[in-house]
């Protein structure tokens, strides 16, 4: 075998591999883009956002229930 075939296939075989690993993490960063996105949603849409008790109403509903009795 010729030295310049043996360098250009292994010249070739380095390329594809670059391409293949530039691919690979282009479809990565889509995946983890389109989980993140899901579990953005996912926390915006099912998650409450605010305490489920007005605390200081239902304080001063007891203290004044405590002041006057009833």
């Amino acid at each position: 075998m010729d030295a310049n075939i043996v360098d250009t296939t292994i010249t070739s075989r380095k390329r594809k591999r670059e391409k293949f690993k530039k691919i690979i993490k282009i479809a990565s960063a889509c995946v983890l883009y389109m989980i993140m996105s899901v579990v953005a949603w996912y926390h915006n849409r099912h998650f409450a956002k605010e305490p489920t008790h007005n605390w200081e109403l239902e304080q001063r509903s007891h203290l004044n229930r405590l002041i006057r009795g009833s």
